[in-house]
């Protein structure tokens, strides 16, 4: 499966307002345009900001690679209430603002020429959140290519049956039947082979001995790759080695060890970017935190 970015060449306006429509690279905070007024229904929860609803439009061509395939595209994170029209067509709702969601696009586009996607947000029915919210689509969208047999989108499942001699399960979900073939890498490195059948379900487990994996910790974030064969389908999902419990006798632990939390209520917006999730920003704030002694 091709994953590929869709953040260029947005236009974004004001509902309703299509003649004001100005260029966006996504992500962005249609929230920071809004005004400020001194009664407005969601008062300093929301910073004063009287919010309206804003529209985002893009046109765009399918690579020519896509012919034949499937095609997805997922948003991350939309605020609030995204309804996703296609040619026209409408494709998508999603209600909730702080989860992301695809859209089966394969089925709605040209694929000898060019396509229109509209998202209209609402998020004028004030009050609606206890913190800022921003407006629109605050996270990265992207566009996945993928053959028509594949392995189904966030549908590899990787869980640590064994820390102390280190072993996982890994569970996979495709559209048809047939052979998986997994292999769990360390920088590139082959550590470990296994292979298995789908059943009538088209699902798939198998089980992989780590014997000389580093365990994930706090103070030692160790990440392995596992790479999945599907036909012509090959998705990567990166995951640590950690088993976490929680009993009355030794409270909360990782991996056998008791692990004290030293945590905070931190929300998504970061600061005067607004509501906009940027990498560079959010490992800066991960940065902050960890060296201020959170874990």
């Amino acid at each position: 499966m091709e994953k590929l970015q869709f953040n260029d060449k947005w236009f974004c306006y004001r509902t309703g307002e299509r003649a004001q429509a100005f260029s966006v690279t996504l992500p962005h905070d249609a929230m920071l345009l809004d005004e400020r007024k001194e009664n407005v229904p969601s008062g300093v929860t929301n910073g004063w900001y009287d919010v309206k609803d804003y529209t985002y439009e893009k046109t765009f061509s399918v690579p020519e690679r896509a012919k034949g395939k499937k095609v997805f595209l997922e948003f991350e994170g939309v605020y609030r209430k995204a309804t996703v029209y296609l040619n026209g067509e409408k494709v998508a709702y999603h209600s909730y603002g702080y989860t992301g969601f695809y859209v089966d696009a394969t089925s709605h586009l040209n694929m000898e020429g060019e396509n229109t996607i509209r998202v209209e947000v609402i998020n004028s029915d004030q009050p609606n959140s206890r913190w800022y919210s921003g407006t629109g689509i605050y996270r990265p969208v992207w566009m996945y290519l993928a053959p028509k047999k594949h392995i189904k989108v966030d549908r590899i499942k990787i869980t640590t049956i064994d820390y102390k001699k280190p072993t996982v399960r890994v569970d996979v979900e495709t559209t048809e039947q047939g052979r998986i073939f997994v292999e769990i890498l360390d920088q590139g490195a082959v550590l470990a082979c296994t292979e298995g059948e789908t059943d009538e379900k088209k699902t798939c487990r198998v089980v992989a001995e780590l014997p000389n994996a580093e365990l994930w910790s706090p103070e030692n974030p160790k990440l392995y790759t596992c790479k999945v064969t599907f036909g012509e389908d090959v998705q990567e999902v990166t995951f640590g080695i950690r088993m976490v419990e929680c009993t009355p006798q030794k409270g909360f632990c990782i991996n056998g060890k008791r692990v004290i939390l030293n945590g905070a209520c931190i929300h998504h917006d970061n600061g005067i970017l607004g509501a906009c999730a940027y990498d560079f920003a959010e490992e800066r704030k991960i940065r902050i935190l960890k060296n201020a002694g959170y874990n």
